[in-house]
């Protein structure tokens, strides 16, 4: 799971819990409340801490010369090495991978059960 309060929480109840046989994780939603839906697998999840510091204090521009670039800016030109902000693609290879077989096979026959199932 993404949550970063799973942990606490399965800790939290861990005398409640015991040792299960079974764990069903209900947190990827569900087309309908008709039938159970089982989630094969997940996109992956990168939570991470940018902090972009320039100046400790106020600077005159008369005293120190130069022009002092925007936080935004570089944050922004920062993550776009990771992400093209206009299309969302991501430009890191390690963060791509081949679609299993078996997962594709199973998208056909997902997509085989029309549009009536998002309804």
């Amino acid at each position: 799971s993404g949550s970063k309060n799973l942990s606490f929480w399965v800790e939290t109840v861990q005398s409640e819990l015991g040792v299960p046989d079974v764990v069903f994780c209900l947190d990827s939603g569900a087309l309908d409340y008709k039938q159970m839906w089982l989630t094969q697998s997940l996109r992956g999840g990168l939570n991470g801490y940018l902090q972009v510091e320039l100046l400790k204090e106020g600077i005159h521009s008369g005293i120190h010369g130069g022009i002092v670039p925007c936080t935004f800016r570089i944050a922004r030109m920062l993550l776009s090495r990771i992400e093209d902000e206009m299309s969302g693609e991501v430009l890191v290879p390690a963060c791509h991978c081949d679609i299993p077989k078996d997962v594709l096979e199973h998208m056909k026959q997902l997509d085989g059960l029309g549009d009536d199932l998002f309804t």
